[in-house]
C-alpha cells in the first residue's frame, strides 16, 4: 500500500487566534508566492524602541535585532517573530493563553528612581482583546529614593488617542509611620505616571522624594491600572 507524502506544512497554519488575521493572511501570501517566511517564537531582552527591539529566539543563544509591529514591548515578554530572509525579523504579537486570567510578568523600565540595595519590584499584567490590566509593587531598599515625577513603564505601548481616560489606582506606603497614602495614576504611551493627592484640598500633587512624605527603606508604590494597548492593524496591498 503506497501512502501520500503529505504537502509541506504552512507555517501560518499554527498561529494562534490572538495574532491580528491580516498577520496571518500576510503569511499566507508568502507561502502562496513561494516565498520562505517563516514563524518564530522568542523573549524580548530590550524593548524601549519599538524600531529595534532585541530578541532570543527559542533554541539560539544570543539575542538578535528585531522590529516590533505591535509597539513598545517589555522585556521578558514571549513574542511571535515572522522570520523573514536574509535577516529580517518582526514582532506579530504577543504569546499568550486566550483565557483572561493569565497573568504574565513584566520589567517595568523606571525614570527618577533610585531602588536603593534590595529594593524589589513584582510586576505583572494581562491582555484581553486591546485591554491591558496591570499590576506593580515596587519596595524601596536601602538608600533608595523617589526622585521628582518618578515613572514605570508599561508592559505594552498604550494608545495615546485614549490615555486621557486610563483608571489607575496607587497606593503609597510609608513604613516606618505605617501609613498609607492613595494617590492617583495615567498613562502616557509608554509610562505610569503618578500624583500624590492634596488631602486638605484634594488637588493632584507632584511626587518627590520628601511628597508626600520622606521617601526611606521599606516605603512602598502600589499599583493597579487598566488602559487601551495601542495594537496597530497591518495593512495588505
Amino acid at each position: 500500500m503506497t501512502t501520500a507524502t503529505p504537502p509541506p506544512s504552512n507555517p501560518a497554519d499554527n498561529i494562534p487566534t490572538l495574532i491580528d488575521a491580516s498577520v496571518q493572511a500576510l503569511l499566507n501570501n508568502a507561502n502562496r508566492l513561494g516565498l520562505t517566511w517563516n514563524m518564530a517564537i522568542a523573549t524580548i531582552t530590550m524593548g524601549t524602541n519599538p524600531q529595534s527591539v532585541r530578541g532570543l529566539i527559542d533554541g539560539d543563544s544570543a539575542p538578535i535585532l528585531m522590529k516590533s509591529m505591535i509597539g513598545e514591548i517589555a522585556a521578558n515578554t514571549r513574542v511571535y517573530v515572522i522570520q523573514v530572509p536574509p535577516g529580517n525579523n518582526y514582532v506579530a504579537g504577543l504569546v499568550v493563553d486566550p483565557g483572561p486570567n493569565l497573568w504574565l510578568d513584566y520589567t517595568p523600565t523606571t525614570a527618577n528612581i533610585t531602588p536603593g540595595t534590595g529594593a524589589t519590584t513584582v510586576a505583572q499584567y494581562r491582555l484581553e482583546d486591546d485591554t491591558v490590566d496591570y499590576t506593580i509593587q515596587f519596595t524601596l531598599g536601602t538608600g533608595g529614593s523617589l526622585g521628582s515625577d518618578p515613572r514605570w513603564g508599561l508592559p505594552i505601548q498604550a494608545d495615546s488617542t485614549w490615555t486621557a481616560l486610563t483608571h489607575t489606582h496607587v497606593q503609597f506606603t510609608d513604613a516606618s509611620a505605617g501609613a498609607i497614602y492613595i494617590a492617583l495614576g495615567r498613562a502616557s504611551s509608554t509610562q505610569l505616571i503618578v500624583r500624590s493627592i492634596a488631602s486638605a484640598i484634594g488637588l493632584t500633587a507632584l511626587v518627590t522624594a520628601t511628597v508626600p512624605f520622606t521617601w526611606t527603606v521599606s516605603d512602598q508604590v502600589l499599583v493597579v491600572g487598566r488602559y487601551r494597548a495601542d495594537l496597530p492593524i497591518v495593512y495588505l496591498f
